[in-house]
C-alpha cells in the first residue's frame, strides 16, 4: 500500500483523486477537491489530499485541512459549515483491504499532524456506513463525540412511477395539512443556477437567521457553491415563489448517491402559507430524478427541536456518526487557553467536544442529546 500526499496545485494527482471520487458513489461532496475550492476563502485552511494506492491504482482517499493559528495549528477533515466524511474508498474493496486503507491513511495523517506540530488531529466518521471501529483501532482517539443525522432512503419513499409515498400523505397530519396549505397558495417552484440571484436569496437567509437568533452561513460559502459546484451539476438552489417574491429557498449539494440539505430558508412574511413544505416536497422529487438514494438532512440542534420534528414527519430516520480527535498536546494546554478562546480562535473547526472543558479537557466520550 502506497500513500500519496498532494495539494490542489498538482493537477495530475488531483485528476487521479477526482477520478477515484467519481467512482465512489457513496462518497460525499465534502470529500472532493471541489469542496476545497468552495471553502478556500473561509480559512485559512490549507488542503492536503491523501491517496491510498494498491499497485499504483488509487483505491481510497482522505481530504485534510491544515488550519493555522498562533495558538497552535490543527489538522482536520472537518472544516467549515456542513462537514461530512473522512476516509472514502472504492465500493468493491474487501473488508480486509478497507481496513488496510484506514490503517495506512490514518498513519500518514498522524505523521503530517506531528510534522506540523498540530494541537490535534480530528475526523468525522461516516453516518451511513459505520467505520468508527477503524478509527478507534488505527488512531486511538482521545475524544469521541456522538452526533446524529436525519436522512431519508428515497428507495423507500417513491413508487415505481415516481410518486412520493409517505404514511402522513394519506391521513390527517401536520404534514398533509401544511402541504394542502402551500399547494393552494399559488406558489411556483423552480431550480436556480443563476449566481446573480444570490444577493436577494442571501438577504432572506440573513433575515430568517436573525429571527431565529442563529448564526448565518458566510455569503462566500454560498457564492462559491454557485461558482464551483453548480456548473459541475453538484448543487442547486430550489426556489418557491409567488408574484410577491421568494417565499422559500434551499441549498442542496450532492454527489452520486447522497444529497445534503445544507440549509432551508423561509421568508417569514410567507410563514402562514408553509412554503418550506413545498420546497422539501419538490426537492425530494428532484433528488430522485438525479438518481439520489440518500436525502440527508444533516443534524438538528436537538431531538426536542422543531427542526428535528420537521424532518421526522417526512419519514426521516436517525443515523449516528462521530467526531473523533487524537490530541497531540497536553490537555492542560487546552484548559489554559480556555473554552471561549477556543471557540473564537478555531471557529468552525473541531478540536474537542465543548463538554470536555468541564472535565479539564481530559480524554473521554461525549454525546449530543
Amino acid at each position: 500500500m502506497k500513500i500519496i500526499s498532494f495539494s490542489l496545485r498538482d493537477a495530475q494527482l488531483r485528476q487521479l483523486y477526482d477520478d477515484l471520487f467519481d467512482n465512489c458513489p457513496d462518497a460525499f461532496i465534502q470529500q472532493s477537491t471541489y469542496w476545497a475550492e468552495v471553502i478556500a476563502e473561509l480559512g485559512p485552511d490549507i488542503p492536503i489530499f491523501l491517496l491510498a494506492c494498491d499497485r499504483d491504482e488509487p483505491i481510497a482517499g482522505l481530504p485534510l485541512y491544515l488550519y493555522k493559528n498562533e495558538l497552535g495549528d490543527v489538522l482536520t477533515s472537518v472544516p467549515q459549515a456542513g462537514p461530512l466524511g473522512g476516509i472514502f474508498h472504492r465500493p468493491e474493496l474487501t473488508n480486509s483491504m478497507i481496513e488496510t486503507c484506514y490503517a495506512f491513511l490514518l498513519k500518514e495523517a498522524l505523521t503530517l499532524a506531528s510534522y506540523y506540530k498540530c494541537l490535534a488531529l480530528s475526523f468525522i466518521t461516516n453516518p451511513f456506513c459505520d467505520d468508527l471501529a477503524y478509527y478507534q483501532s488505527h488512531l486511538s482517539p482521545d475524544y469521541l463525540l456522538a452526533n446524529f443525522t436525519q436522512s431519508i432512503n428515497l428507495n423507500n419513499h417513491f413508487s415505481p412511477d415516481g410518486i412520493v409515498q409517505l404514511p402522513a400523505y394519506s391521513r390527517r397530519s401536520n404534514l398533509s395539512r401544511n402541504l394542502v396549505k402551500c399547494h393552494s397558495s399559488g406558489f411556483r417552484t423552480r431550480i436556480s443556477t443563476d449566481a446573480g440571484e444570490l444577493d436577494n436569496l442571501y438577504n432572506i437567509h440573513i433575515k430568517r437567521h436573525a429571527e431565529l437568533a442563529a448564526a448565518p452561513l458566510d455569503r462566500r460559502l454560498l457564492s462559491n457553491i454557485a461558482m464551483h459546484l453548480i456548473p459541475r451539476d453538484k448543487a442547486f438552489f430550489q426556489i418557491v415563489e409567488s408574484d410577491e417574491g421568494v417565499a422559500s429557498w434551499g441549498i442542496y449539494i450532492h454527489h452520486k448517491n447522497v444529497l445534503d440539505v445544507l440549509r432551508l430558508n423561509m421568508d417569514s412574511a410567507f410563514a402562514a402559507c408553509s412554503p418550506n413544505f413545498l420546497n422539501t416536497e419538490v426537492s425530494l422529487s428532484h433528488a430522485r430524478n438525479l438518481g439520489i438514494t440518500v436525502y440527508n438532512w444533516q443534524s438538528s440542534p436537538s431531538r426536542t427541536s422543531g427542526v428535528f420534528r420537521y424532518k421526522q414527519q417526512w419519514g426521516a430516520h436517525e443515523s449516528n456518526y462521530w467526531y473523533i480527535t487524537r490530541l497531540l498536546c497536553p490537555p492542560e494546554y487546552l484548559k489554559n487557553i480556555g473554552l471561549e478562546t477556543l471557540k473564537r480562535e478555531y471557529h468552525l473547526h473541531f478540536i474537542a467536544p465543548y463538554a470536555a472543558a468541564e472535565d479539564d479537557f481530559r480524554p473521554g466520550h461525549y454525546r449530543k442529546e
